[in-house]
């Protein structure tokens, strides 16, 4: 794995942390809902990228 893959990881690993988090803390209101899809947009976001630099190396 070169660093950057790491570094993306990392991320994707910190925003599923800080999504259960959330919704942990902010069960059954708004903030806690938005709170959630924000960080799962840029965890997809995060995924699509991974994708596509894997895709390059290759």
């Amino acid at each position: 794995m070169d660093k950057q893959t790491m570094v993306i990881t990392r991320w994707l690993r910190l925003t599923a942390l800080v999504v259960f988090a959330a919704l942990m803390l902010f069960q059954n209101s708004l903030i806690g809902w938005i709170f959630a899809a924000v960080a799962a947009v840029f965890a997809v976001l995060t995924v699509v990228q991974l994708v596509r630099l894997r895709s390059m190396d290759d």
